[in-house]
């Protein structure tokens, strides 16, 4: 009976045992599907850019980092470009563009365009990029946005503004300066040197201080611990 018992007993501990590895085992996998962050479509078509080499940059006029690492959730839906003219008013300044991808369906990336953004450290007066770093890349109805487009598309529309500017599409808040110009545009280069030297302009009744060429130049550099992705910098 003792031995009948303790058998008895045996086999229960053994089945708790099983029982709550089991259990063990299943919330493990509960947790671990809890945390898996699938990837969107607008991620995919990013990094199918990539990995066919369709944004290789150039290394003189481009610089493309994400703030972190890919594994990271969605590290890809945010990036930052820094551009550098090598002709036209602003040749040899650094300009620096977050772009944000749109990932959710049926708005997201590559069937809406990223939104481009001067960020915050740098000023340019300009008919395309208004003071508030809002920029027009010409993705209307003009010459629409198209899906098979991409990062290299944004990169190179990038670089047409800031060579040449174009006042018959401007941004918001920049219809002062396309028609400046367009019409008197001996004033409108005055005004961008005067910008470039770090001068308050005027702006559609707006007070608009510039920080001046050297400043800009110096200003967001790649962070610590950044992925470079194309352009300069990239291995």
């Amino acid at each position: 009976m003792a031995l009948k018992k303790r058998s008895k007993g045996r086999g229960r501990g053994r089945g708790t045992k099983r029982r709550n590895t089991k259990e063990s085992s299943e919330a493990g996998a509960f947790t671990l599907q809890r945390t898996v962050v699938r990837k969107s479509k607008a991620e995919l078509r990013i990094i199918n850019e990539f990995a066919k080499n369709e944004v290789h940059l150039d290394a003189d006029v481009y610089q493309l980092w994400i703030d972190g690492t890919p594994d990271v959730p969605r590290a890809y839906l945010k990036m930052k470009l820094a551009v550098t003219p090598q002709e036209g008013l602003w040749t040899g300044i650094r300009f620096v563009f977050q772009l944000e991808f749109p990932h959710e369906d049926p708005y997201d990336y590559p069937n809406m365009e990223p939104k481009v953004t001067l960020i915050g450290d740098y000023k340019i007066y300009h008919t395309n990029i208004n003071y508030d770093g809002k920029v027009c890349l010409g993705y209307r109805r003009q010459n629409p946005w198209k899906a098979a487009w991409g990062i290299k598309t944004v990169a190179l529309s990038l670089i047409s503004i800031l060579t040449d500017p174009n006042p018959d599409n401007p941004q918001d808040g920049c219809k002062f300066i396309a028609e400046e110009l367009s019409m008197n545009k001996s004033r409108y280069l005055k005004n961008v040197a005067a910008s470039l030297r770090g001068e308050t302009l005027m702006i559609e009744g707006r007070s608009c201080p510039f920080p001046s060429k050297s400043v800009m130049n110096s200003a967001c550099k790649v962070p610590e611990g950044a992925t470079i992705l194309s352009g300069k910098g990239f291995r």
